[in-house]
């Protein structure tokens, strides 16, 4: 990304953002990765969602049998977010011993689940804590910063969606450069549109693994209990016949009210987070975080193209990324909020 001639790592940026936001709001603790390039726990996540990524798609999990030097440094990236996590536990366990008031009314997630831990009614061991804990932290971070960054890329390359957006931003925000109040959080319908539209072509997650509860067919397929499934669910996007006009970038079709005529409402083809029990606890933590970076961006700054930059590509480790962020930021004139 390109922000008054000067180049900055957006990438980096929005993912620094979402680590804080997660370790932040979810283990209580400020990390602040974004005023610290090359932040550990930030740089093992990386690393371990490489080889996740590359694991999940090889023909042989010749991992089981021996190691390479890249499988062992993944184990060591995974060894030291577990240390990390497990001393965010160890603080905040301190800090409740001191404040029995946190064990009644915990503050953050990471504390309702050690107060849950230990209850001895609970059935809540510390392995399960530390799982939970690890999975808070590391499934908060790509996925937000990815929508994030495919939002942006989607957005500069279609300005009237943008400029219906930055319409909407400046309803809502009025003289206030970014979100301030909760309510405002409600009043977005375009920006949710925007979100679900990315979601519909440059989906995060594109597939999900499944295991067989009993044998099935599927399709004419004849699937045995117990058998590990990828399934592929960015097709179901980019099908003409599910989404006219599948290729454009067209928030208007998850409103009634700007839809086509006879077009149907998309809402329950895809399902970027899940449903019914396999809701991902998240959604709506990442849902504000979009919506606050998003229309913070929207209200200061004009989108466009970066010619500068490279193509963002698709690529697929265990979350699909842009490969950059091509976009240029230029400051809004006149600003928000000031005369015309």
């Amino acid at each position: 990304m390109r922000a008054e001639g000067r180049a900055i790592d957006l990438r980096r940026d929005l993912k620094a953002m979402a680590l804080d936001t997660i370790v932040g709001i979810a283990m209580g603790h400020d990390i602040d990765a974004v005023n610290h390039d090359g932040d550990p726990l930030q740089r093992d996540i990386d690393s371990m969602f490489r080889r996740l990524g590359q694991r999940t798609t090889a023909a042989f999990p010749y991992w089981r049998y021996f190691k390479l030097p890249v499988d062992r440094a993944a184990e060591r990236s995974f060894a030291d977010i577990e240390t990390r996590v497990t001393e965010f536990i160890r603080n905040t366990r301190e800090r409740m011993a001191h404040q029995r008031e946190q064990q009644r009314k915990p503050a953050n997630m990471l504390e309702a689940m050690i107060a849950a831990s230990e209850d001895p009614e609970s059935g809540f061991t510390d392995e399960e804590l530390v799982a939970n804990a690890i999975l808070s932290v590391v499934g908060g971070e790509d996925t937000t910063a990815n929508s994030i960054g495919w939002m942006l890329c989607l957005l500069a390359q279609n300005p009237a969606a943008a400029a219906a957006l930055a319409a909407e931003v400046d309803r809502v925000l009025g003289d206030a450069p970014l979100p301030r109040e909760w309510e405002q959080m409600k009043a977005f319908p375009y920006l949710e549109a925007a979100h679900s539209e990315t979601q519909r072509l440059k989906a995060v997650a594109p597939y999900l693994g499944l295991t067989a509860n009993a044998d099935c067919v599927v399709a004419d397929t004849f699937i045995p209990k117990n058998t590990a499934i990828i399934v592929a669910t960015v097709g179901e996007g980019r099908d003409e016949a599910q989404f006219p006009q599948h290729e454009r970038f067209r928030p208007e079709r998850w409103i009634a009210e700007l839809r086509d005529p006879g077009e149907e409402d998309p809402s329950r083809k895809l399902f970027p987070f899940g449903g019914g029990a396999r809701l991902c606890p998240g959604r709506f933590l990442a849902l504000t975080e979009i919506k606050v970076v998003v229309s913070m961006i929207l209200r200061n700054f004009e989108l466009a193209p970066d010619p500068k930059a490279p193509p963002a590509k698709e690529l697929l480790n265990f979350f699909m990324a842009p490969s950059s962020v091509p976009v240029r930021l230029t400051a809004r004139v006149p600003p928000p909020g000031s005369a015309a």
